[in-house]
């Protein structure tokens, strides 16, 4: 999951490349699992 965002993340700000809507969509869906992830792992405590 952090991977396919950390890749497509770089691309976009280090290369100026453009993404298609599917892989925006995609980066969307895996940086909102890794907040989900994290909030639950926080409010755990």
């Amino acid at each position: 999951m952090l991977n396919s965002y950390r890749i497509a993340r770089h691309g976009i700000q280090y290369s100026g490349e453009l993404c298609s809507k599917d892989d925006a969509e995609e980066v969307l869906r895996d940086a909102k699992e890794f907040l989900n992830l994290i909030k639950k792992l926080y409010f755990k405590r």
